[in-house]
Parts: C-alpha cells; sequence; structure tokens
C-alpha cells in the first residue's frame, strides 16, 4: 500500500507522524504539510497564543537546538527519513496531477488546513481518511476539543473518518479513540493527548485495508450534528470559567519531556525565557 500524508506544521502534526512512522514508516510515501487555519486577523488573542506554541516557537526556538533526539519534526522529516515532504501549494489542477503521479493508494489527512475538492475526492483508489480531533458528529468543525472542554464532558475524544465529498466532517465513521478529560490539564494538553490513541485507530485501518477488508464504518447521525467556526473570546471565557488554562508552562514542557527528549527540559525552559512578554506562559 502506498499511503500519502497531509498533516499540519504543528505539535500535533509531528507527534502524529513520528507515531504513524514508527508503525507503518514504509507505507508513507510523501508528506504535504499546511500552515494554519483561517485568517491571523480573524483570530483572537487566546487562539494566537495556543498557536503560536503549537506551530511558531517550537520550530523557531526548539526544534533547531535539537540535537541528539530520535523525534522527527516536520521540517526535518525528508532528510531524516528520504520521504519527500512539502507544504502543500494551491489545490488546483497542477497540485492534483502531481497527487496523481504519486500514484497513491490512500490519502490520510491529519489536521491538514486545506479543503479536499473536486478531482482530490477521486484520486486515491481507497480514498481519503480523515482524524478529527474532537467526537463526530457533534463537534464538526475548527477546535471541536475546546467545545468538548466546555461543555463539560467526562471523555473526548477524536473520530477517524472517510471524506467522501466537499462537505466538512461528514464522512461514514470508522472509529472513534477516547481521551478522559484531565482536569488539571490545559487544553493544549488536551489537544495533543489525543493523538496517540487516534494513531492506533489509523493503523488498525490500515492494516485491515492492507489485507484486503475494507474497514466497518458507520454513518453519521445528521440530528446529532454540530459546527463550530474560529472560536471567540467568549469560548475561551468559558473554558477558564470551567477551570482550564488554555496553555501553560507544565504541560508545555511536558510535550517536550515525554515526546522528544526526557532531558530537554533545561533548554526549552531557556527558549521560554527569550519569548516576548505578551506571549510569556503562566
Amino acid at each position: 500500500m502506498r499511503i500519502i500524508l497531509f498533516m499540519s506544521r504543528d505539535l500535533a502534526g509531528c507527534l502524529a507522524f513520528n507515531e504513524l512512522y514508527r508503525q507503518i514508516g514504509p507505507l508513507i510515501k510523501a508528506v504535504y504539510y499546511s500552515t494554519g487555519v483561517g485568517k491571523k486577523d480573524r483570530k483572537v488573542s487566546a487562539l494566537q497564543l495556543l498557536e503560536y506554541y503549537e506551530a511558531v516557537h517550537p520550530f523557531e526556538a526548539i526544534f533547531p537546538r535539537l540535537q541528539h533526539s530520535d523525534f522527527i519534526d516536520v521540517d526535518h522529516i525528508e532528510a531524516r527519513t528520504g520521504i519527500p515532504c512539502r507544504e502543500a501549494p494551491v489545490m488546483d489542477d497542477a497540485f492534483a496531477r502531481e497527487l496523481r503521479e504519486r500514484e497513491g493508494d490512500l490519502f490520510l489527512s491529519l489536521r491538514f488546513g486545506k479543503l479536499f475538492k473536486g478531482p482530490f475526492l477521486t484520486i486515491a483508489p481507497l480514498g481519503i481518511l480523515n482524524l478529527h480531533s474532537a467526537i463526530l458528529p457533534a463537534y464538526r468543525g475548527i477546535l471541536g476539543t475546546l467545545h468538548s472542554l466546555i461543555a463539560g464532558l467526562d471523555q473526548i475524544g477524536c473520530t477517524l473518518h472517510y471524506i467522501p465529498d466537499e462537505g466538512i466532517d461528514n464522512g461514514d465513521i470508522l472509529d472513534i479513540a477516547y481521551l478522559p478529560v484531565n482536569r488539571e490539564k490545559s487544553l493544549f494538553w488536551h489537544v495533543w493527548n489525543l493523538y496517540p490513541g487516534g494513531v492506533a485507530a489509523i493503523v488498525k485501518a490500515i492494516r485491515q485495508l492492507e489485507n484486503g477488508f475494507a474497514p466497518s464504518a458507520l454513518r453519521q447521525d445528521v440530528a446529532q450534528s454540530n459546527y463550530y467556526t474560529l472560536p471567540t473570546m467568549e469560548h475561551f471565557d468559558q473554558l477558564q470559567e470551567k477551570g482550564f488554562d488554555v496553555i501553560n508552562r507544565a504541560d508545555y514542557l511536558d510535550y517536550f519531556t515525554t515526546w522528544v527528549d526526557p532531558g530537554a527540559a533545561d533548554m526549552v525552559e531557556e527558549t521560554l525565557g527569550l519569548v516576548d512578554t505578551q506571549k510569556t506562559l503562566p
């Protein structure tokens, strides 16, 4: 099987890639990444802060300083693995032709910030699988984890589903990986902790496809569907009223010492000391 991976250039994307590469690396034939969803001038300050630590600070200040870690960040996928990797261009006819030439059997989407439309929907014979970082169909759209925590759920989840058409997060569901809510942890912590379980669901589905079996899938119940656009400051205020930080220093360090390098704490702390005071973590 030949898999074309579409992902995001952020910490959750890096975690997912490393887990996928460890388990099904030889199947991944190319990687395309996106950088962000939505226009920055439409994002409230809390969302900009979250995205800064998910997708800017690690790549500018931390990953370039890592010397001996086995962890692979997005910028070094091709150099470290030999898998072709580049930023996804405009989703136009030229890019569609490039993907056909890759001859991928399956497209796999992880936090990818572009929509698959028109010809892109039919290029891969086995279709497109997407891992959505919330429980479907109740939390379609952007940052479902935030809305799940606001709702007071005892467990959140990520959903593996097909992308059958130009709709958003509406395809048949293969699996949902659940994560118990930890009320001592931040939104940031809950987001990246979804991905180990999500990757396990992906690998299970891929092994079935490799063996010639179509994974069983359940149609979404439209009556249970809710769609969320970019969160407002009111949403982040509600999150904090529930007792959750958006992101904090302890949870940021936890990501790097858990997944990147157990001895990275001092180096990460040093980089945090150089951050603009408006972006300083609590």
